[in-house]
């Protein structure tokens, strides 16, 4: 029997998280955090993995950017 050619189809996303870096930000750079891990474990279910991660300083808060793939197999 022939096997057909398998495609692989990669689908990219990315998220951005903007934490605070002050001393009297702790609540909310803790939400911030707490947010972050729900939305990365969402992806996650859905079949995505993270690629890469970058820590962007900015200003008076921080740019977490977590880039993440998911393969999709066609034929």
């Amino acid at each position: 029997m022939r096997q057909l050619p398998m495609r692989v189809l990669v689908d990219v996303t990315t998220l951005t998280t903007n934490v605070p870096t002050g001393d009297d930000e702790t609540g909310r750079r803790m939400q911030k955090l707490a947010n972050r891990d729900e939305d990365l474990r969402a992806h996650g279910r859905s079949g995505y993995t993270v690629c890469t991660t970058v820590v962007i300083p900015n200003g008076d808060c921080v740019m977490i950017v977590d880039t993440l793939a998911r393969k999709e197999n066609q034929r």
